[in-house]
């Protein structure tokens, strides 16, 4: 029941980059230290067929294969995307019809990045009922300029999620911004995607290494660890920091990169495998990024 309560099925662009050839090409003379800092070695972007609506229909076309039953409870749809195919409707009206779900489902759409699946689990307890939450970024297609600091770290992904907060527990929930850091990681139509990697690491620092040091103070008997992939240096940090005995800090950013929002999903999905959520679990994800931004949640399999 856990497990038919909490599952995501994702899909990543069809195209295959390979870091090291183009930290060759900006002239990067050890790509292999540079790749070290940052985590993948390959990435996937999204062909030129391909967006956030494309990815995020695939996503949940696959889950609707996989887990149909889950599909019939859905009762809300979040959309979470700072790339949707429209400026309005929004991805969710798309998708809701591709799926065929039922006209009385309330459709949201969340301009949100790294902590936009967070966002969206939030929401979802809020309104207390099942729901699918399609999380899907395209970030190679705004890094117009092939920046080394963007262009070595982010996969184009989507990930499709059926939630019901009903079999789950909202045990804690945190959230912090940083004033005047909203041009940190960003896109406007008259520039490239830019990123400030020593603003973002700051940032880790200074207000989300405490976020999450206060949630451990509080729920110390926490059993799994999902944290947004922000890069091999910031998994590094997040795991000196908190790792102790009974713990599972997840991590996939050497094979999966960063794809934003959809990296925590995609994470948990990839966690499962080895190490399934069960009933006795009490589980922290956090997302944090764009924005600059932080939102964290601590929750657990409901015993009712």
């Amino acid at each position: 029941m856990i497990r038919e309560s909490f599952v995501s099925t994702f899909q990543f662009g069809r195209i295959d980059f390979d870091v090291s050839k183009f930290l060759q090409l900006k002239g990067v003379e050890n790509p292999s230290v540079f790749i070290d800092k940052t985590g993948p070695a390959h990435l996937k972007h999204a062909g030129p067929e391909q967006n956030t609506l494309s990815l995020g229909l695939d996503a949940s076309k696959k889950l609707a294969k996989s887990y149909p039953n889950s599909l019939e409870k859905v009762e809300n749809l979040i959309s979470v995307t700072e790339s949707p195919y429209l400026s309005f409707p929004g991805n969710s009206s798309r998708i809701a019809s591709s799926l065929n779900l039922s006209e009385s489902t309330y459709l949201y759409d969340l301009n949100a990045g790294c902590t936009g699946f967070i966002d969206a689990v939030s929401l979802s307890f809020k309104l207390k009922t099942p729901t699918l939450i399609v999380c899907s970024e395209i970030y190679s297609k705004r890094d117009l300029h092939n920046n080394k600091a963007t262009g070595c770290l982010f996969s184009d992904a989507s990930a499709a999620t059926f939630f019901d907060p009903t079999k789950f527990e909202l045990i804690y929930e945190d959230f912090v911004y940083k004033k005047n850091t909203a041009t940190a990681i960003c896109f406007n139509e008259y520039e490239s995607l830019v990123m400030d990697g020593t603003a973002v690491f700051q940032f880790l620092n200074t207000h989300v290494v405490p976020l999450i040091d206060q949630a451990f103070k509080k729920h110390p008997t926490l059993t799994k660890f999902f944290c947004h992939q922000g890069s091999a240096l910031v998994v590094s940090r997040i795991k000196n920091l908190f790792s102790k005995p009974g713990l599972n800090i997840a991590s996939n950013i050497v094979k999966r990169g960063n794809s934003v929002s959809a990296t925590l999903p995609i994470l948990v999905e990839d966690s499962h495998k080895k190490d399934p959520i069960n009933k006795d679990d009490l589980i922290l994800m956090v997302g944090f990024g764009v924005g600059l931004q932080a939102h964290l949640l601590i929750i657990r399999p409901s015993h009712v």
